[in-house]
């Protein structure tokens, strides 16, 4: 808990009791504000006494009543265990000097707040309902081969604030509303891990989030039953995971062109979505996506992304080398301000490549689009004279259904006027 005086001035002096004589001489402080863990649930008497420069005093006392939930989860017999109950790393933490938890089973209730460089070495990290993992500014956390997941109910996230660092490596992130939530400013480092049974694996929340390295091999599914939301949960996964990696308001990547190691992304709603961002996706394989709408109804007519590999709305989106199927719409860019798609292979889908009300320009080259419903290609009615860009496409479709009124067409131009065109050509249809 944190307790802050009324009067604040930097003459004055504070002496705090906290009324807990079980944890001896971290009962008093004189900081403001100050900070306490207290020993036990039960009620307490919080006093505080302020000295100003000429020594008249101000006294004040509050009753506060501490009733911590229990823990839920259980490690599995014969582990080595650990428990954090809310609060800073630093006071959950016996002995100053430890950096890491290796090989342990660690159970955490509320947030626990990483305030100085730590890590978590082949552990089992057992989440309780709505605990979340909160990496302060300045500091850095690091996990390698340990497996994060919730016991009774979904948890919050772990949490990457501006100026933070979080590395994770070859790691199991399973039953969270938001696996890892970076915001603006912070670092992340993310290879070979699983993302599983979240409502949303990687959230990269406004502002540019910075990579110590390109974020490669990692797995976002569902293949399987979601635990119940925690108490206050905002989002709901429903049967499958909203998606594996949502960009609002944010500069953010996703692959390297020059690594065999793609993201893969499977038994979603969605792949990857960016709203009002800065996105560029590379090499990602996505794949075997779910829609709640008809297969067949025409991808053109949505504004929410729904079965999409890719999907941004008014941002700026490069797609590279991205292979991508069985979806409801491959690769689409809706009220975008730059859509460059190339070299991207894209089979089984309703449509491939769709740009929607484009503002600025439209660049879609060297694609490979087989077996759509609807179409390879669609532009619709820019809001400007936009530049177009539609070459050296390959684009083929056996589709044969004959709910399909004129069935399949390989470049479909909605309200786009002769003034909007640079490039259609070298196409193979």
């Amino acid at each position: 808990y944190e307790f802050t005086a009324d009067i604040c001035n930097s003459e004055n002096t504070y002496s705090w009791n906290f009324g807990d004589t079980l944890s001896g001489i971290n009962n008093v402080s004189t900081s403001n504000p100050a900070t306490h863990i207290f020993s036990n649930d039960g009620t307490y008497i919080v006093s505080l006494v302020v000295t100003d420069v000429c020594g008249n005093t101000s006294f004040k006392t509050d009753t506060i009543e501490i009733n911590c939930p229990a823990f839920v989860c259980e490690c599995p017999s014969g582990s080595s265990e650990v428990e954090l109950q809310s609060g800073q790393i630093t006071d959950l933490i016996d002995n100053p000097s430890i950096t890491s938890f290796q090989n342990k089973c660690i159970k955490i209730n509320g947030k626990v707040v990483i305030n100085k460089d730590f890590a978590f070495v082949t552990c089992r990290v057992l989440m309780e309902p709505g605990a979340e993992i909160e990496v302060k500014t300045g500091k850095t956390f690091s996990a390698s081969y340990s497996h994060f997941l919730g016991c009774t109910n979904m948890w919050k996230s772990i949490t990457v604030l501006s100026g933070a660092k979080v590395n994770l490596h070859f790691d199991t992130i399973q039953d969270a509303e938001f696996g890892l939530h970076a915001f603006g400013g912070s670092t992340i480092k993310l290879q070979f891990n699983r993302f599983y049974l979240n409502y949303v694996g990687v959230f990269a929340d406004g502002g540019s989030i910075n990579q110590i390295a390109p974020m490669l091999g990692n797995r976002f599914y569902t293949n399987g039953s979601f635990l119940p939301t925690y108490t206050g949960q905002t989002n709901s996964p429903g049967a499958y995971g909203y998606c594996g990696v949502l960009v609002k308001n944010a500069v953010f990547s996703v692959g390297a062109l020059t690594s065999s190691a793609p993201n893969y992304f499977y038994d979603l709603y969605n792949g990857i979505i960016g709203i009002n961002s800065d996105l560029t996706a590379t090499k990602a394989n996505i794949h075997d996506l779910i829609t709640i709408r008809s297969r067949l109804q025409p991808a053109r007519k949505f504004s929410n992304a729904d079965g999409d590999g890719i999907f941004t709305n008014n941002s700026t989106l490069t797609a590279l080398s991205n292979t991508i199927s069985v979806t409801n719409g491959a690769i689409t860019d809706y009220q975008g301000k730059s859509l460059i798609a190339y070299d991207n292979n894209i089979s089984n889908t309703v449509s491939g490549i769709y740009c929607a009300f484009p503002k600025i320009e439209c660049y879609m080259d060297k694609n490979q689009i087989t077996n759509y419903y609807l179409y390879g290609i669609g532009v619709s009615a820019p809001q400007s004279k936009i530049a177009l860009m539609i070459t050296r496409t390959d684009t083929f479709s056996s589709s044969t259904s004959s709910s399909l009124s004129g069935g399949s067409t390989a470049i479909y131009l909605e309200n786009v006027v002769a003034s909007n065109l640079a490039q259609v050509q070298g196409n193979k249809m």
